[in-house]
């Protein structure tokens, strides 16, 4: 028994002599940033405007080769919005327009001049609201209607003058531009549910996090105090729908 494990054990080492020697892995260089932005439209073509845009973008080098993700989306008007501590007693329609990133193209920070820039594919929409209310300015139902103006559009979010201005060229309608307000560059992660500390985050997602959005539970696009950034799901609504995701995302 013994001379058949020795047999055994001496064939095993034969054999190993045969294996060729694992190369080593080369080494490996992983640099992540994350960016965020919020600006605020001041300015379609020629006219007035008034609005919020925001950015989201992730950009992972793996030695030396780029990898980028973002997220964009902007939501204007040409109308002043009316400001109000009552609620209204009266029905009433808002029409805003909004647009989104659906595809993209080119995620970089300091790009042929700009602070940060994106482009891709763009959706355009002109979005109208009717509101239903009482007499006591409670909500009794709203409808609808949605206008697709552009369908993948090509477009470019372009950040300059050191952070302080944003342009938004979509093709087929006027330049959207305006100041940038806040934004945030840097080797942390910064999470999408992510929205207190000013809108720059804190660096994780907990219950503070959740109680800021759950004050603008139910506001809607001229009603309530709604929050393009809050509404996650960017139906115009801040419903049970975002405080689903942001409750999923919740760290321990």
């Amino acid at each position: 028994m013994y001379k058949k494990i020795t047999v055994f054990m001496l064939a095993l080492l034969a054999i190993g002599n045969f294996i060729p020697a694992i190369a080593q892995a080369e080494d490996v260089s992983i640099q992540k940033t994350w960016v965020r932005m919020r600006g605020r439209i001041t300015q379609w073509g020629a006219s007035p405007a008034f609005g919020w845009i925001c950015a989201h973008a992730k950009l992972v080098n793996v030695t030396d080769i780029s990898r980028e993700w973002a997220a964009a989306r902007a939501i204007w008007t040409q109308h002043q919005p009316m400001v109000s501590t009552h609620p209204p007693t009266e029905n009433f329609t808002i029409s805003f327009f909004i647009t989104k990133l659906i595809d993209t193209t080119l995620v970089e920070l300091n790009y042929s001049g700009y602070d940060f820039y994106i482009s891709g594919l763009w959706n355009v929409y002109n979005v109208t609201f009717a509101y239903y209310v009482d007499g006591s300015g409670n909500l009794l139902g709203f409808s609808m209607t949605l206008e697709a103006l552009i369908i993948q559009g090509e477009g470019e979010l372009c950040v300059l003058n050191d952070w302080h201005d944003f342009q938004l060229r979509i093709d087929g309608i006027d330049l959207l531009s305006g100041d940038v307000i806040m934004y945030a560059v840097g080797q942390w992660e910064i999470k999408i549910c992510d929205v207190n500390g000013d809108g720059v985050g804190d660096g994780k997602v907990d219950i503070h996090d959740l109680v800021r959005v759950a004050r603008r539970y139910g506001s809607m696009p001229g009603l309530g105090s709604y929050d393009i950034e809050m509404d996650f799901n960017f139906d115009f609504r801040i419903d049970i729908g975002d405080l689903t995701t942001l409750a999923a995302n919740i760290e321990a």
